[in-house]
């Protein structure tokens, strides 16, 4: 079962930086034109990416094809990750995913913020013990999946849809 999970991770991975490359969103200044709000492509891309991968869990999810726990989320946790992930996305230019896309279409200039995101995770790996016990435990606001909040991720979709039915998104 590993090698299929490793092989399954590999296989949606690569479908899913191609989608980026063709969809231009591992340049830097699609990115930059995105935080502008002059070309919405990077947002739409991004979420039809979370919609379908949503989609497809819960479609296999019944057959017992994927298992993955659901933890009580924590504000605090949420809070701090969110901030690290805007600061590094903000010197870095790029968020991971385009990070790694934009590597794999030959831009050097990359190669220290995936160092960053290797160190960070190193960083968390080593601290998750004291993290589990002083961050992640605090302000628990329960368990939060999708579909308890279906009306809100069709709401999302549709305003995602809006920018290129009007022509929003440019052909970089």
């Amino acid at each position: 079962m590993e090698i299929l999970s490793i092989l399954s991770a590999l296989l949606f991975g690569s479908i899913f930086g191609f989608v980026l490359q063709k969809g231009k969103v591992s340049k830097f200044n699609v990115i930059v034109r995105q935080f502008l709000l002059k070309d919405f492509t990077v947002a739409v891309i991004m979420l039809y990416a979370i919609a379908i991968g949503i989609s497809f869990f819960y479609t296999i999810k019944p057959y017992n094809l994927v298992d993955i726990p659901v933890r009580e989320s924590s504000m605090l946790a949420a809070a701090i990750g969110g901030a690290i992930f805007g600061i590094g996305m903000t010197i870095f230019g790029y968020c991971p995913g385009t990070g790694v896309a934009a590597l794999g279409q030959g831009s050097l200039d990359v190669i220290s913020g995936i160092l960053g995101m290797i160190t960070g995770a190193a960083v968390f790996e080593i601290f998750y013990p004291f993290f589990e016990a002083n961050v992640m435990s605090k302000y628990i606001a329960g368990v939060i999946v999708m579909p308890n909040y279906l009306l809100i991720l069709v709401v999302v979709i549709l305003l995602s849809i809006a920018p290129v039915l009007n022509g929003f998104c440019s052909k970089n």
